[in-house]
């Protein structure tokens, strides 16, 4: 792989797939939907885990040198100087693999306002059970939405290498309804 790779991590509905599309309009940005290259990696970190009895005959060296020709395989195509965003909901759970691996990559974590995220879900859960339940969820979710009102994310800028994007963190002490 010749070029520098980024990851986009994320909640679902959050806008990766969105940020793709943008970052794609960059000829020298190579971004796309999730793509296998997540798989690949998780596949590979069960087949060398102390699961496996053959575990045993693996370094950590050559486990990191095969997890790495997972990437440089996948982009071999890339030509140098040309950037990659990879995207897999799986990478923020791989932290500590990304920094050992690429130390100088970014993840983007796209997120949403967890009130919306917890109405469209409990939505979905009063149509399937009863009203009675249905009820209490919505009950639940007007109050994550008054208290979002008061409680709301900062937002930061966080500068990767020729762009910017929105990082969204939450405050120290959540609402009582999130507790």
């Amino acid at each position: 792989m010749q070029g520098d790779i980024h990851f986009i991590s994320g909640l679902p509905r959050a806008g990766s797939t969105l940020l793709s599309a943008i970052l794609r309009q960059n000829p020298r940005f190579r971004a796309g939907m999730t793509g296998p290259v997540g798989s690949l990696v998780d596949g590979m970190l069960r087949s060398m885990s102390m699961s496996n009895e053959t575990a045993i005959f693996i370094t950590d060296e050559q486990r990191r040198d095969l997890i790495k020709s997972i990437f440089s395989t996948y982009y071999a195509d890339l030509p140098k100087g040309h950037v990659v965003f990879d995207t897999n909901r799986n990478w923020c759970a791989r932290l500590p693999l990304i920094t050992d691996l690429f130390p100088r990559a970014k993840v983007i974590c796209c997120v949403r306002q967890i009130p919306w995220t917890w109405i469209r879900s409990s939505g979905l859960f009063a149509r399937t059970s009863i009203s009675r339940r249905a009820s209490s969820i919505s009950n639940r979710a007007a109050r994550c939405i008054r208290a979002w009102k008061v409680w709301r994310p900062r937002t930061a800028w966080l500068a990767l290498p020729g762009m910017r994007c929105a990082k969204r963190f939450a405050a120290s002490r959540p609402p009582a309804c999130w507790r």
